[in-house]
């Protein structure tokens, strides 16, 4: 089965291991994260705390809070009782840790902040892509955590999307404004643009947006005029023009025999509820910010409890 280059999953975690790239994204993260918190009261004392779900959803976190433990507090145990993408319900421990009562008081609310987010953008992501199928659901480079967005939306079954600006080619309007010269109509320019593009130097990940259905097809019959790029697909992003519109630029290439040379992602203006009419628009991913962007992160709390060394 043919796997959409929007799913970078890979650059953040191989064979169970986090990558260099997400391992240093975290460590950044969290370093803030400490700095801004720590301090406060605290004794020797050993005690034992549970953190446990006050709702439910698709828990995510453990790999961050490991390398959390990890980084600044390696003199604690800890305990899983759940893993990632694991469902939760309302009363449920998801972690217990036994420790010096002052570490734990530190950890205390960085700990709960991280699964709260991430927990929270895995279980938005899932019900957007229950809701789109058979079409695909990916991010966009819209984060407020970075990377750690990313994880919890692949967590979550959704696509990372590029990780970076430098993670695959994704022209823009912008960029095709900027890369015009005075001389050249846009019609030209757009045309110049498509033929230079290198599939090998971006991983076989190119994306071109387009913001109507006149654009898109002169896109597509740039493309096809290279006779180099007749195995390669290239990814057409329909911004802002809506589901209906888009069914009629897939049409277009279906009547001309070329839809298989494309991915078509429909963007701009998505929401939960229009997801029913992206399904039948013949596109083959939707992207939005609202995968990870203001979404209501999932209540866990910490109790604690005097341990057998107490």
């Amino acid at each position: 089965m043919f796997r959409l280059p929007h799913d970078r999953s890979e650059k953040l975690s191989s064979n169970g291991r986090l990558t260099n790239l997400f391992t240093e994204s975290i460590d950044r993260w969290l370093y803030s994260m400490v700095e801004d918190d720590f301090g406060g009261q605290g004794t020797e004392k050993i005690i034992e705390a549970v953190v446990f779900s006050k709702s439910s959803g698709i828990f995510c976190g453990e790999l961050i809070a490991n390398r959390f433990f990890n980084n600044f507090f390696d003199q604690i145990d800890v305990i899983w009782m759940v893993e990632n993408g694991e469902k939760i319900y309302s009363g449920d421990s998801i972690v217990k840790i036994i420790g010096k009562a002052k570490d734990i008081l530190l950890l205390e609310r960085i700990l709960l902040n991280i699964i709260s987010r991430l927990s929270g953008i895995a279980s938005n992501t899932l019900r957007w892509v229950e809701a789109a199928k058979p079409i695909k659901i990916a991010s966009t480079r819209k984060t407020n955590w970075g990377l750690l967005d990313k994880w919890a939306v692949h967590i979550g079954g959704g696509l990372t999307h590029r990780l970076s600006r430098g993670d695959a080619l994704m022209i823009k309007e912008n960029d095709f404004f900027s890369l015009r010269s005075s001389l050249e109509s846009e019609e030209e320019n757009l045309s110049n643009i498509i033929s230079s593009i290198d599939m090998e130097k971006f991983e076989n990940f190119v994306v071109i947006e387009v913001t109507d259905i006149t654009q898109g097809i002169q896109v597509a019959k740039s493309w096809k005029l290279n006779e180099s790029n007749q195995n390669k697909k290239i990814t057409i992003m329909v911004d802002n023009i809506g589901p209906t519109q888009a069914k009629e630029f897939c049409d277009f290439l279906i009547s001309e025999n070329i839809r298989n040379s494309f991915i078509i992602e429909g963007s701009g203006g998505v929401t939960l509820d229009s997801l029913v009419d992206w399904r039948s628009s013949g596109v083959d991913l939707v992207s939005s910010s609202s995968l990870n962007l203001g979404i209501v992160p999932l209540d866990f709390s910490m109790i604690f409890g005097v341990g057998n060394n107490g």
